[in-house]
């Protein structure tokens, strides 16, 4: 009995294997078994704004040597895209815009050994006629370079904060320092260390401190004039511009304004990781080897 039902169990199997065989050859799909999915790979997270932004400035430290002769501001702006392999974001004057760049403004200029930032800069500064509202550029959080006027480049801002609590510290300033008297403590010295005493060895013991100097607010005043005098003058909306302003907040000026102003006033920090660098400083070559002294063996 046991012989047949396993023998009817393989006919079943037999049958099934030729259903399936007869399905195969005729074009339908068969799926005998499946099989776990292998783990997705991980994909590389996406760079950030700052990764963006020091991967294109770091392309633009690049050395450069080239020369413009009658060349078309438009052609210019297209070969320090191709040559950096960046993204320019060219500020044209058009319908729309009063101010702006001329695409058909020439440009004559040679440099040599430079970087392309450097080259830039000096092509934006042929460009500007207007003192007022020069010709610069900044970065985006796209990493792109943004070129234009200093006006146009103002609709894009933001805010950072800049700590200047070290720069309001205040050393005291003691007038009244105490006086040391030389002979008293020789005649003290005489007495055999005896205790009590009049007087000690100072004549004057107070210890308060004479000027305290100007208050907190005076200082923070005054550093704010400074930088609006020194930094982008004409931009600042106290001085009548509408690059940027500033606020005091807890022992840091508290800053907003466009990229080419934050750029002056403290650089460019960006902390990226190594892979993303995409030009890294070789690594110094070793030493070669000394050669050998003349008459010597080795063991």
């Amino acid at each position: 009995m046991s012989r047949v039902i396993r023998h009817a169990r393989l006919s079943r199997a037999a049958l099934l294997l030729a259903c399936a065989g007869v399905l195969a050859a005729a074009g339908t799909p068969v799926a005998l078994s499946q099989t776990a999915p292998g783990p997705t790979p991980t994909a590389a997270p996406a760079p950030t704004p700052n990764q963006l932004r020091h991967q294109t400035m770091m392309k633009m430290m690049r050395p450069i040597t080239i020369e413009f002769q009658g060349n078309r501001l438009e052609e210019v702006i297209e070969f320090f895209e191709q040559i950096a392999d960046i993204q320019i974001d060219a500020k044209w004057f058009n319908d729309r815009s009063a101010t702006g760049l001329d695409k058909d403004f020439e440009i004559n200029l040679k440099v040599e050994n430079t970087s392309i930032v450097n080259a830039l800069e000096r092509v934006l500064d042929r460009t500007s006629e207007d003192d007022l509202d020069r010709a610069t550029w900044q970065l985006n959080n796209w990493g792109e370079v943004e070129v234009g006027p200093r006006s146009r480049l103002n609709a894009k801002k933001y805010v950072r904060v800049y700590p200047i609590q070290d720069l309001l510290f205040q050393v005291p300033d003691f007038t009244n320092v105490p006086d040391l008297d030389i002979d008293d403590v020789l005649d003290q010295g005489g007495q055999g260390g005896g205790g009590g005493g009049g007087g000690g060895i100072f004549d004057n013991p107070d210890n308060d401190p004479g000027g305290l100097g100007p208050s907190e607010r005076e200082e923070v005043e005054r550093l704010v004039r400074i930088i609006q005098l020194f930094v982008e003058e004409d931009q600042w909306a106290a001085n009548g511009g509408n690059g940027g302003t500033i606020r005091f907040f807890r022992g840091a000026l508290v800053i907003r304004g466009a990229d080419y102003m934050h750029r002056a006033l403290s650089g460019y920090d960006f902390p990226v990781p190594e892979e993303y660098r995409p030009y890294k400083r070789p690594k110094p070559k070793p030493a070669p080897a000394a050669p050998s002294q003349p008459g010597t063996t080795k063991g």
